[in-house]
């Protein structure tokens, strides 16, 4: 798998990879290490690497899955399980960090995400804080 994306792809971009070649930004899978080198040749080239692009490549199991973090959290006497889908390719540890010490570990995102997927009545809309409680959690891949 390769993600590939960045100024390349701006409607500046000049010469333009996407107008040039048909290339988009975003994830680009292969069959074989020979159709993925080949695209490779294109991405390498300096008057595209030249304006901002972004390469990142992944193998092995993971490089089709989605990462979705299954969180089970408290708020007073209410539990909630939430389903976040951080996309393809996302590394748990990462995703990981923003629920337990990053943006999502506070209050006033977690009081959205719960919102977002039990409606707004299910609790308010709360300010930064640290009032719901994350009991438990764990990783889904879906591809």
């Amino acid at each position: 798998m390769i993600h590939i994306w960045g100024g390349a792809w701006n409607s500046d971009a000049n010469p333009s990879i996407e107008k040039n070649l048909g290339i988009k930004e975003g994830y680009h899978y292969f069959k074989t290490e020979e159709e993925k080198n080949e695209f490779c040749k294109h991405l390498h080239n300096p008057i595209y690497c030249n304006q901002g692009l972004m390469i990142n490549e992944k193998y092995g199991v993971m490089s089709h899955k989605r990462t979705i973090f299954v969180g089970t959290f408290k708020y007073k006497d209410k539990e909630f399980i939430l389903h976040y889908d951080f996309g393809y390719e996302y590394p748990e540890d990462s995703a990981e960090f923003q629920f337990l010490e990053n943006n999502y570990s506070c209050d006033c995102n977690r009081s959205l995400f719960i919102r977002w997927e039990y409606g707004e009545d299910a609790i308010p809309e709360l300010d930064c804080g640290d009032e719901i409680k994350l009991l438990e959690y764990h990783f889904e891949y879906l591809d």
